[in-house]
């Protein structure tokens, strides 16, 4: 995943061409993807696994979910905006795809502040996973990162190998999580986990199941969006 998110000018003199204007904000929520997923990301290796709840990184990452409430705020605009343009249906049809990719994005930048809570519960409790946990949860978190990337590469470029590529990403992660939950659940029921660190571990794994679904909700739409912006592009 890039660095850095580019930046991205959603040009208003452009919305009186729609199908450059449709363009534009696919490039934009490709970058809201980009920060959100940043977020997460550090949230969990600086935060999480580093066992910090350092107020400097803390506020970093305040700060870049700020930066994504605004870039959804300027999406939602432009698309407001063009809205009122004479638009064809599939064009009209793109724009409340890209308004609910918007929000899945800026739901992604609010699982951060949860995962930082269940830090500092551990860290205030003075409790840890067990090792065989944490490197279940690295697992875990590799995959929801190629999940990530694949979401990044579907606005990128719209292929049937990106779509086959994340659907398959989506089955394994999937079957990771129910399979890690109801292991664990096993555990506590048996006796071999204590309930208070059993329950911290399946609400971390949950936020990585909401994330997931996010990611989900955004690659179907991408599929739907392109399939409809290649309608477009065909009648012009």
């Amino acid at each position: 995943i890039r660095d850095k998110v580019r930046n991205q000018l959603l040009e208003p003199a452009l919305l009186n061409t729609p199908s450059v204007a449709l363009k534009l904000t696919s490039r934009a929520l490709e970058e809201m993807v980009i920060g959100a997923w940043d977020m997460v990301n550090k949230a969990v290796n600086e935060h999480f696994l580093a066992a910090d709840t350092d107020e400097k990184k803390y506020e970093a990452l305040v700060e870049a979910e700020s930066k994504i409430d605004k870039m959804q705020s300027d999406v939602t605009s432009y698309l407001v905006q063009l809205t009122r343009r004479r638009l064809v249906e599939p064009q009209s049809e793109m724009i409340p795809l890209l308004l609910h990719c918007t929000n899945d994005v800026e739901r992604i930048g609010d699982h951060t502040e949860l995962i930082r809570a269940i830090t500092e519960k551990l860290n205030a409790d003075k409790i840890r996973f067990s090792p065989e946990a944490e490197e279940e949860f690295k697992r875990l978190h590799d995959s929801l990162t190629d999940l990530a990337e694949s979401s990044i590469e579907l606005l990128e470029k719209n292929t049937s190998a990106c779509h086959d590529k994340a659907k398959e990403i989506q089955e394994r992660l999937f079957n990771m999580l129910d399979r890690s939950e109801a292991e664990h659940l096993s555990r506590i029921n048996n006796g071999e986990c204590r309930p208070q660190v059993g329950i911290l571990y399946l609400e971390l794994l949950e936020e990585i199941r909401k994330i997931s679904r996010h990611l989900l909700n955004i690659n179907e739409r991408a599929e739907m969006f392109y399939d409809n912006f290649n309608i477009n592009t065909q009648k012009h």
